[in-house]
């Protein structure tokens, strides 16, 4: 049997997930990138592509989600710095359902593949992150 000390745990630190007087759950993610935000890539257009590919994603994932849709979740990207971004997740499930866990890994790797690689989540580095950490 392995053995398991509490150095092998990471612990990420996830941002608040609030209520909107809409009913809607709002978490606003902080990303810093190992480069700056390339001026080509349109973040407005490319949250509504990565919005669709991860509903996409949660459908394939688990037939019961089949249902879920664009207005189910929703997500922002805003540049912050130049290097560093913001994405807005809107949901209209709790936002700590188990479903958007995989939602926000899916999320993370999109950000890393369309805007650029990222070096920090949240101020850890990507790596202490799934889907990077092992």
């Amino acid at each position: 049997m392995a053995r398991y000390s509490l150095s092998d745990i990471t612990i990420n630190p996830w941002p608040q997930v609030r209520r909107l007087p809409d009913g809607t759950w709002e978490r606003v993610w902080r990303f810093v990138l190992k480069e700056d935000v390339p001026p080509r890539v349109d973040l407005t257009s490319l949250s509504s592509t990565i919005s669709d590919r991860i509903i996409a994603d949660v459908q394939a994932a688990d037939q019961r989600l089949s249902d879920v849709g664009q207005h189910d979740l929703v997500v922002c990207l805003r540049r912050i710095a130049p290097c560093e971004i913001t994405a807005t997740v809107l949901t209209r499930q709790d936002g700590w359902s188990d479903e958007f866990y995989y939602a926000t890994y899916r999320l993370f790797t999109y950000i890393d593949e369309c805007v650029g690689t990222i070096d920090t989540i949240e101020g850890q580095p990507r790596d202490s992150w799934r889907p990077w950490r092992r």
